[in-house]
């Protein structure tokens, strides 16, 4: 694929600048698992959870064993914690990939176990108790218990104890509050009977932005290290920058009279004389058809707005009658040109969704370029440190 059709600038110096301020936030002493689930939330895993390493996080977080064995195919050898649940088929290659497994759901656990002793590998893995999601985990009344079988298991170590916020997000953070209550009573349960898991983690970005007290000895960062906030009512304590610019370029001009439908559907007709331009990208790149009429791109340091459908492969935009264009002229569709800028989570609001569904929808035809702040391309041309 012509790298110069859509491709997504991705500025690694903003990824570490953005785990500075994770730090600075949580102070010392709290170690930080850095969720590049996901693709990492569409930016690229490997080279992401490159950088973060080379930056010191102590544990990356995936979804599925399957990603953590991208990750260590990569030659990365980080602890690596699978957040979500495991299929007994999955088992063997994690163990094999020294892949940190999540016991959700619980029944896991002798399958984990009869592969330790096949493979002569031991396991180390992690509780998630659910205390108000409703989605994966165990119910807290289970927990001692399983806590318990874990420890009488030959081969495997209770690492972590975690549990999941759904409401951390400056919503309701008394149910947050409570959340911890009930993970800090079972800890202190646990405790007791002398079991002491080392890891213990609840703070999604949200979580160590709103509550000092969810920072446990391990915090979760996932949409902070990509320059976002996950909704307008968390406060702004950090100063992030994104890292992703999202761009593409002009391939076609038009000149149109007024009353000239454009697009599948005819859902915009132009009211005056003007100049449309097609820019290639549509939603089998992640760019929804929910932006059809409503979003805004940049060009020549101008938002412009996108007129008719987004189509598969296909959005245009209307520049004006006077505007002057070329056809290989840079558009951004994310991030800052000039005056101008477009962020993902005004794009989230386009679409009526969040900002980390924007940048996971990114499909395999954007080009991810990975460039140091002082090193993007040169308007118009796609030029490249490290392509994926």
């Amino acid at each position: 694929m012509d790298a110069t059709r859509l491709w997504a600038e991705i500025d690694l110096s903003a990824v570490a600048f953005n785990l500075r301020q994770v730090r600075s936030c949580i102070g010392t002493g709290v170690d930080i698992l850095a969720a590049v689930k996901a693709d990492a939330y569409g930016h690229g895993a490997v080279e992401i959870a490159r950088e973060l390493v080379r930056c010191g996080v102590n544990m990356l977080g995936v979804a599925s064993v399957s990603e953590g064995i991208e990750l260590r195919e990569a030659k990365i050898s980080t602890p690596i914690l699978v957040l979500g649940a495991t299929l007994p088929g999955d088992v063997p290659a994690a163990i094999r990939h020294c892949v940190t497994l999540t016991l959700s759901p619980s029944d896991i656990l002798p399958v984990i176990a009869a592969e330790t002793t096949r493979q002569g590998r031991p396991a180390k893995v992690h509780l998630m108790v659910d205390t108000g999601m409703a989605r994966i985990g165990v119910e807290t009344s289970m927990t001692a218990e399983l806590a318990r079988r874990v420890q009488r298991t030959p081969g495997v170590t209770l690492e972590g104890l975690a549990t999941h916020f759904p409401l951390a997000d400056g919503e309701d953070l008394d149910y947050s509050k409570a959340q911890l209550v009930v993970l800090n009573d079972i800890l202190e349960s646990l405790a007791r009977e002398d079991i002491h898991p080392p890891l213990r983690h609840a703070a999604n970005t949200s979580g160590l932005v709103l509550l000092d007290d969810s920072h446990l000895t391990m915090v979760r960062p996932g949409l902070s290290l990509y320059g976002m906030y996950p909704s307008a009512a968390v406060a702004r304590r950090l100063e992030l920058r994104p890292a992703l610019c999202l761009k593409t370029q002009i391939v076609y001009l038009r000149d149109v009279t007024a009353g000239t439908p454009v697009g599948y559907g005819h859902s915009w007709t132009a009211p005056n004389d003007t100049r449309i331009a097609t820019l290639p990208g549509g939603y089998a790149d992640g760019y929804s058809r929910l932006y059809s009429n409503r979003a805004d791109v940049i060009h020549r340091g101008r938002r412009v707005p996108v007129v008719g459908r987004v189509s598969m492969d296909y959005i245009t935009v209307d520049l004006g009658r006077e505007a002057e264009a070329a056809i290989g002229d840079t558009v951004t569709l994310i991030g800052r040109e000039g005056d101008a800028s477009i962020t993902a989570e005004e794009m989230a609001e386009w679409r009526g969704s969040i900002p980390h569904e924007v940048t996971c929808s990114l499909g395999a035809r954007v080009k991810r370029i990975y460039v140091r702040s002082g090193t993007h391309p040169p308007a118009g041309r796609a030029g490249r440190l490290v392509e994926v």
